[in-house]
């Protein structure tokens, strides 16, 4: 079985994320009733902790369906912490520059939207410290080279980018392991601490809040998880 087959099969059409240091972070609006930042959410020509190089040119077909100037209802988001219910900001551009993906967005209102609040000032003093990208892999736009060890990822499905205070890799590296062992995921509820099963939670909730058919087993997972969080 080929290296994409594999991965594949053991990951599926699931969302994943994808982490990035906060270092390409500005703020370029400061007036009063307009806070608007610009920040560098994926990386180009890199090889990740998954083994994944993304390469300039992966993110241009969902920027064109679902950017800022598309026709759609259901255009890229700007969340915090990957929660699809708690978007903090108007995306205005999305830019994949020679080392990156860029989002400008423009930060809802204060007294509103409170998240949004937190993100201008605790970015800036470093309190959050990353963002992350929610996306699909497109398994026939991968390509795996053998003298790198890494798959070269030419396209991606994106839905959103985040600021977070931990990436998600580890995290949704944990999820795809429990997804094959259903009978195991209650045992190691058990034994994580409240901050890492609310990181789960979010993530979790922010699949099953995708578009897109989910399993009975990933329902199962959220039920639990919220079981182990109240």
């Amino acid at each position: 079985m080929s290296k994409i087959l594999e991965r594949k099969e053991q990951r599926g059409d699931k969302t994943f994320f994808k982490f990035i240091p906060a270092t390409g972070y500005k703020r370029i609006c400061d007036d009063e009733d307009k806070k608007v930042i610009r920040c560098k959410v994926a990386s180009f020509g890199t090889r990740d902790s998954d083994h994944d190089i993304l390469i300039k040119g992966c993110f241009s077909k969902s920027i064109q369906e679902r950017g800022a100037s598309s026709s759609t209802n259901r255009k890229l988001a700007f969340l915090w912490q990957h929660d699809m219910r708690d978007p903090i900001g108007l995306p205005l551009k999305w830019e994949e520059l020679e080392d990156g993906l860029y989002a400008e967005v423009q930060l809802s209102n204060f007294d509103a939207v409170p998240n949004a609040k937190r993100t201008w000032y605790q970015l800036e003093d470093g309190t959050l410290n990353q963002f992350s990208i929610g996306f699909q892999y497109i398994w026939d736009k991968m390509e795996y080279d053998e003298n790198l060890d890494a798959f070269i990822v030419k396209e991606v499905k994106l839905w959103e980018a985040s600021v977070v205070t931990q990436g998600a890799n580890e995290f949704t590296e944990f999820m795809g392991e429990v997804s094959k062992n259903f009978d195991g995921f209650e045992e190691s509820l058990k034994s994580m601490d409240k901050e890492t099963l609310n990181k789960i939670k979010q993530i979790v909730e922010a699949q099953l809040a995708e578009p897109g058919d989910h399993s009975l087993q990933s329902s199962m997972f959220a039920d639990c998880i919220k079981y182990y969080t109240n």
